[in-house]
């Protein structure tokens, strides 16, 4: 199964709440489930692949053997009982801005709640945690949004049962002090700032009105102003004082130290500064670490943590003091509280499922066939939920940093990206991995982005004479012995990470590797931990190729951090200072043009020519759009298997209750 990174702006909007419509096109619109677990399953031979493979070859009928009900059912429930999932490892962390893998967050995201939300169907925002009104100066081209926290918004402490007010101070800090501190990499930073028409850069601005009102200010009028504000955000009371004092010790220190060495004050204040801001940054992100006492970190979401309990379970418990109410007020969750239970591979998790000591279990298509017949005999259904919204992908370095130089000379050719691309035989993938319950993943924008446009096709599919013209275009060769060279002679040789623990992301990897090696081409498998695939991807960079995948998004601006060339998560060479390429400058300039476009016309226009340049340049190269199977216990009632709003397992679980 794949792991999924978390690179775009830590927003509950990015994994929201939201609501849901019962239409049937909504096929097309559901997020894939990263099936939850990644250890290796045993491998199938060679008779059984094909049985399985030939079994499969009318979807429609595997789809016709499974409940679908996509869309959002409100059906008034009862209070009681526990909710049990499963995830695949230990959470590396309590702490919001250090959880980049899946299994931290599965936790900790039921902790916070977004200022607003959006539903994706009728592509509304809404309101959450606070209110808001939108003034627009035409004249001046400014844009201010005046935000209400709702009276209900507290802050609980399990620990002691005491609650606080949540507060405007809680947010602007967030905004100021976490996100908008570069020291701290949040992906939410490069979201910030704004291109203006002259091409310089401004920043939105917060201001403070009163303990429940505060206004965010747009030096120019946004498109979707909402999506800017709509951000999780930490309590103010404690991650403050953590950083304050981590800074002024840092600093005082800092003065002292280079008191002593031959620099002017100037020289010593700037450097102290710098220093103090990597202490206040390494302090809030400790808070909260795996040892701590999770009743102590604070919850305005619908759950707080009870206990963790290594190896083996993590227990969230009912926050008595959320704010959400169903329909008729009562209040949500109706569930008691939810146990993840620590289950490393899939195939124990499905026999944890079928004996009934977990709720709910993604399905590997390998293993569908024989969950559909056992649905019959055992208390359980199988729910289809689609194409995703997102896909993995492979990514070459073009980051000069840590890397072999011939690696980067030929990644950051276009036509060496393409020519990779063209090789790939994604039929291939779709057949060998996802036994046909797959689609192309040809686009950049998904089916469910406002901005989707289905004339925009990325053009360098699975074309092996093609991928030799365009290798041939940039002087690449094979010689005699069969092996790709460069104009230089040099063997074109590179290392191809994936995730170790991961058996598909191992079989897609072999099929690559397979397909480019046709092309003389000397790829190295290096099967490697997840993390420190994502340590390499955002700090030591060195790395050459690698296959992850990315959240996806319901707006076409979102993913700030990951497609402007400033962003932290830029993957192929991130935090440039100014755009390393021409493409890239174009891409921000695009990005901004239809940020702040005038009218859904002109910003048509301009999201089309982004996503035609990126596809054209493909730092990332998508591969196909599995499709979602998981189980779910018939004790429950008011399921919907749908993850376009990115709610775990794809259930609303504050709304499912007991029969």
């Amino acid at each position: 199964m794949h792991h999924s990174i978390l690179p775009l702006p830590i927003k509950k909007n990015n994994i929201l709440s939201v609501s849901k419509s019962i239409i049937l096109t909504i096929f097309i619109l559901l997020v894939a489930i990263n099936f939850i677990g990644c250890k290796k399953l045993p491998q199938l031979d060679r008779a059984t692949a094909t049985m399985i493979k030939q079994s499969y070859t009318n979807t429609q009928n595997i789809i016709n053997l499974c409940k679908v009900v996509p869309g959002k059912k409100e059906d008034i429930g009862k209070q009681g009982g526990y909710w049990n999932m499963r995830i695949a490892s230990d959470p590396m962390t309590f702490n919001t801005l250090t959880a980049r893998d899946g299994d931290s967050r599965m936790a900790i995201d039921w902790l916070s709640s977004s200022t607003v939300t959006y539903d994706v169907f009728t592509k509304k925002w809404e309101a959450g945690l606070v209110s808001y009104t939108i003034e627009n100066d035409l004249k001046q081209d400014r844009q201010t949004i005046i935000c209400t926290i709702n009276d209900n918004a507290l802050w609980y402490l399990p620990d002691s049962g005491k609650t606080v007010p949540i507060t405007s101070e809680d947010i602007a800090f967030w905004f100021n002090e976490i996100e908008g501190d570069i020291a701290l990499q949040h992906p939410g930073y490069a979201g910030h700032f704004v291109q203006m028409e002259d091409s310089s850069t401004a920043q939105i601005t917060i201001e403070v009105l009163s303990q429940k009102q505060y206004q965010f200010n747009f030096p120019r009028i946004a498109s979707d102003p909402i999506l800017e504000i709509a951000n999780d955000f930490g309590p103010h009371f404690i991650f403050a004082p953590v950083k304050k004092e981590a800074y002024q010790k840092s600093y005082k220190k800092a003065l002292t130290d280079l008191s002593k060495k031959n620099l002017s004050q100037q020289e010593i204040e700037q450097q102290a500064k710098e220093i103090a801001s990597s202490a206040a940054a390494a302090a809030v992100n400790n808070l909260f670490s795996i040892n701590s006492d999770p009743k102590k970190i604070p919850t305005c979401g619908p759950f707080y943590i009870d206990s963790y309990q290594p190896g083996i379970k993590i227990t969230l418990k009912r926050n008595p003091y959320y704010y959400l109410k169903d329909k008729e007020g009562n209040p949500l969750p109706y569930i008691d509280g939810l146990i993840y239970h620590i289950i490393r591979d899939d195939e124990s998790a499905i026999l944890e499922f079928l004996n009934g000591t977990i709720d709910t279990v993604g399905i590997p298509h390998e293993k569908l066939e024989r969950l559909l017949e056992e649905q019959k005999r055992l208390d359980f259904s199988i729910y289809f939920g689609g194409a995703a919204l997102a896909s993995s992908f492979i990514c070459m370095n073009q980051n000069p940093v840590a890397m072999p130089q011939n690696s980067f000379k030929w990644f950051s050719q276009k036509e060496f990206r393409q020519a990779i691309s063209c090789l790939i035989n994604r039929d291939e993938i779709i057949s060998q991995i996802y036994l046909g319950l797959a689609a192309p993943n040809n686009d950049f924008f998904n089916k469910a982005n406002s901005m989707y446009n289905p004339a925009v096709q990325m053009q360098y599919g699975y074309d092996p004479n093609r991928a030799m013209e365009l290798l041939h275009k940039i002087g690449m060769r094979q010689n005699q012995k069969g092996q790709l060279v460069d104009k230089q002679g040099e063997v074109v040789s590179f290392n191809f990470s994936y995730a170790s623990d991961s058996d598909t992301s191992e079989k897609i990897a072999s099929i690559i590797a397979h397909n480019i090696s046709k092309a003389g081409i000397d790829v190295k498998l290096k099967p490697t931990d997840f993390q420190k695939i994502v340590n390499s991807l955002i700090k030591t960079y060195d790395w050459e190729m690698v296959n992850v995948s990315l959240g996806g998004n319901y707006w076409p601006t979102g993913g700030s951090n990951v497609w402007q060339s400033s962003g932290n998560f830029h993957l192929w060479r991130p935090n440039q200072e100014t755009p390393a390429t021409p493409w890239e400058a174009k891409v921000d300039e695009l990005y901004n043009k239809g940020r702040f476009a005038s009218d859904e016309k002109s910003a048509f226009k301009f999201w089309n020519e982004y996503q035609e340049l990126i596809l054209e340049q493909i730092p990332l190269i998508y591969l196909p759009y599995p499709y979602s199977f998981r189980a779910f216990n018939n004790r429950w009632e008011n399921i919907t298997y749908d993850i376009l709003p990115g709610y775990k397992e794809g259930v609303d679980i504050r709304y499912v209750y007991l029969k």
